[in-house]
């Protein structure tokens, strides 16, 4: 399949799909607070969006510069405060 969404030949829109439903916070739910929304996606989706994060992660961070603090794995935003 990855083959296939490189090449260009994977239709997206068959995989791009969420189901939303509501799971109940408490057991006699009866109001719409009571609910949370959940996205059920698909699993081959997901196997493919972690497939390219770890190929970009990896092609990324040959590019960033080990100064830049956030946004990337092991780093955090508030070091820049802290070295300040």
């Amino acid at each position: 399949m990855l083959d296939n969404l490189h090449a260009g030949h994977l239709e997206l829109w068959r995989l791009n799909y969420g189901v939303t439903i509501l799971l109940p916070k408490v057991k006699p739910a009866t109001t719409i607070k009571q609910f949370r929304p959940i996205c059920l996606l698909n699993v081959i989706y997901k196997i493919i969006t972690k497939a390219l994060t770890l190929r970009l992660t990896i092609a990324v961070s040959k590019e960033i510069s080990p100064f830049k603090i956030a946004f990337l794995p092991g780093r955090n935003i508030l070091e820049g405060v802290v070295i300040l």
